[in-house]
């Protein structure tokens, strides 16, 4: 069974950008759970752009690519993509203060950093599914934890409803984007 680690509520994201060291509960929810709308649950998706900053040409450019059909997502299939991402899972290296057990769920309460350290540990082990290798590592790349911010997706579409996205931007020079 597929988990993701969930939120009760965007106004939780609020609370938590507006005060840093406010802590939210977070939990590990059976995935099928979490797609229903009716449960109000958000799954967190961290999510990696690479861009670069090209002065020749006074452009800021993203790395793009095609996801192809495969992957469990069938919504993204031979979708267009700038950032790599997805559902932080229970293998992935959680940052939390308070865990609990009730009910039969895993209960985590994380302030700020700790959320988004999680959402970044996840993010790298995404983006090295996507690519095939540790991009992070092997171009000595850190993504910055103030730069990352919280969007919702356009509320009018269903899947955008049960997801919470963390942008996380990484500006690299044009030698590794291009490598990239």
């Amino acid at each position: 069974v597929k988990k993701a680690l969930c939120i009760n509520s965007f106004e939780d994201i609020i609370q938590l950008t507006k005060d840093k060291e406010y802590y939210i509960p977070t939990r590990f929810v059976d995935r099928s759970i979490c797609e229903d709308p009716q449960n109000k649950l958000l799954q967190l998706i961290p999510y990696v752009a690479f861009y670069t900053v090209d002065l020749d040409e006074y452009r800021i450019k993203f790395i793009e690519y095609n996801r192809g059909n495969k992957g469990n997502e069938e919504r993204l299939h031979n979708s267009n993509s700038i950032g790599f991402g997805g559902h932080i899972d229970s293998i992935d290296d959680l940052d939390y203060t308070i865990l609990k057990k009730e009910d039969g769920l895993t209960y985590f309460k994380m302030n700020y950093a700790e959320l988004v350290q999680t959402a970044i540990n996840a993010a790298r082990r995404e983006v090295e599914e996507e690519l095939g290798f540790d991009v992070f590592a092997q171009l000595g790349i850190n993504p910055d934890v103030d730069s990352c911010y919280f969007f919702l997706g356009n509320q009018d579409i269903d899947v955008n409803k049960v997801h919470v996205g963390l942008s996380i931007p990484v500006k690299v020079d044009k030698e590794t984007f291009n490598k990239i």
